[in-house]
């Protein structure tokens, strides 16, 4: 597991579209890392590429994001951050990050919904002021010899990530930092690796690095599942400062789902008889319900608000993830991801021995 630059290779940079998507044309910018230059490309076939500039920094440059304001932000490893200017390609220093603490910025992201910046690292998630660039700590993902690169919010507030070391995708809660598991990507991810949010299209895509064919691809990524498309194989190039243009609706008032019964976390649940109820946020008009296994979760409900879902009969010691999406006719709220795992097969006999 290695964040950061792909070894220089000599090799094809043929680039072949996988799956057509018929979505809106749209445009991304980014920065490809063996040739040190910025380039455009329309989304979604990811092709080709529109060379724009040169840019060579002394650190390996990691994300990009369009912020609230418009203006595009990359950052390095130095710890930098950058302006991109979409029209010339240039990118220009602003400044030196501070309150990282000997940590690398992997991702950088904004959060329309509270109009704040984030930055991630392989270990910790931040909160981050582009105009002081500095970024205060929140907490540490949680995971276990975590290597997370990129983030994202959608238009409800739901931060996505993945990790290079566990090979798989997870929400993060923006308050504590803490990392849910949604599943694995499906590809063998190593190096720097980008991520952006289409707010038109509901889309989550990655500019990633397979190591399995060692080759750059962009993929989009499931937001129930983790599970990742691929859509375009980009041959011997690396993508990791990534940024869709997309564009901002107004902040959504309705506020977040909240008492989740059962209880987020809880144990020993049945896996009969449960019915799942939660509060609304305010201004709730409709819901989404998302329920399944970790790795499974779909989306079982989208109609007229309700607070209640009877859930299916359940496997035995199985950690199950749900969520509720509140909305009206203009915008939505997705809230944290809940948790519950299942009583043990009580017709199982556990032997322990030495």
């Amino acid at each position: 597991v290695s964040v950061g630059p792909i070894p220089i290779q000599v090799g094809s940079s043929n680039h072949n579209i996988f799956n057509y998507l018929n979505y809106q044309a749209s445009i991304a910018y980014g920065h490809e890392w063996n040739s040190r230059s910025t380039l455009s490309m329309p989304i979604p076939s990811g092709t080709p590429f529109n060379t724009l500039n040169i840019f060579n920094p002394s650190a390996f440059p990691s994300s990009m994001i369009k912020g609230g304001d418009g203006n595009y932000y990359l950052i390095t490893h130095e710890p930098a951050l950058y302006q991109f200017n979409p029209g010339t390609g240039a990118v220009t220093l602003l400044g030196f990050i501070s309150g990282l603490d000997g940590n690398l910025p992997n991702g950088i992201t904004y959060n329309p919904v509270n109009s704040t910046y984030y930055l991630i690292s392989s270990l910790n998630f931040y909160s981050f002021n582009v105009a002081t660039r500095v970024a205060t700590l929140i907490g540490t993902m949680g995971v276990q010899n975590s290597a997370f690169v990129d983030l994202c919010f959608n238009e409800a507030g739901a931060c996505y990530a993945y990790d290079i070391d566990t090979d798989a995708a997870y929400i993060i809660n923006p308050t504590t930092g803490g990392a849910t598991l949604l599943g694995p990507l499906g590809y063998i991810a190593n190096y720097g690796q980008g991520m952006s949010y289409d707010m038109e299209t509901s889309t989550i895509y990655l500019s990633a690095y397979n190591v399995g064919t060692t080759t750059g691809q962009l993929r989009m990524m499931d937001p129930g599942t983790g599970a990742t498309t691929l859509i375009t194989d980009w041959g011997a190039q690396q993508i990791a400062p990534f940024a869709l243009n997309t564009q901002y609706a107004p902040p959504c008032t309705i506020s977040s789902p909240s008492n989740p019964s059962p209880q987020n976390g809880a144990t020993n649940i049945s896996i009969s008889g449960n019915i799942a109820t939660w509060s609304n946020g305010t201004g709730t008009v409709n819901n989404e319900v998302w329920f399944g296994s970790v790795g499974n979760v779909i989306k079982v409900y989208d109609g007229p608000a309700i607070t209640s879902y009877s859930l299916p009969i359940l496997e035995y010691d199985t950690k199950y993830l749900w969520w509720i999406v509140s909305k009206n006719t203009t915008c939505k709220t997705q809230g944290l991801p809940w948790t519950f795992t299942t009583i043990q097969d009580p017709n199982q006999m556990v032997v322990f021995y030495e």
